[in-house]
């Protein structure tokens, strides 16, 4: 098994700010991210502005560490200015990014691209039942 360090919690709806647990892991199967240990981590789910992507509230999400090299249909995990993280689609305009949610009820949020850094690419998640 891996231990994936939980870090704490990340919005998937309007950017908040980030709340960061203790210590806390979650096991997963080396099969799965065995070679990318190093590079992985996890962030519960806040909100449902993902559920068109399946991502609902207090889903754990399993997030590669990576700032560059994602595809335009990844899901990103994203920081918004200095201290506010969201989950999110993102369309690049010449000077703004999109942060595109997949549920239709959200609006997509316009920010100027210099206030957006990607933190992580969305991988998968785990549901408790």
């Amino acid at each position: 098994m891996l231990s994936v360090p939980l870090l704490g919690q990340i919005a998937a709806g309007h950017a908040a700010e980030a709340f960061t647990q203790g210590d806390q892991f979650i096991e997963l199967p080396c099969a799965f991210f065995g070679e990318l240990a190093e590079e992985i981590f996890a962030l519960q789910v806040m909100g449902n502005s993902m559920s068109g992507d399946f991502i609902c509230e207090g889903d754990i999400a399993i997030i590669k560490k990576q700032s560059e090299g994602f595809r335009k249909d990844d899901i990103l995990a994203v920081r918004v200015g200095s201290d506010e993280f969201t989950l999110k689609r993102l369309h690049y305009k010449k000077n703004t990014v999109e942060l595109v949610p997949s549920n239709l009820q959200y609006a997509v949020v316009e920010v100027p691209s210099e206030q957006v850094t990607v933190i992580g690419k969305y991988l998968g998640l785990l549901r408790r039942s």
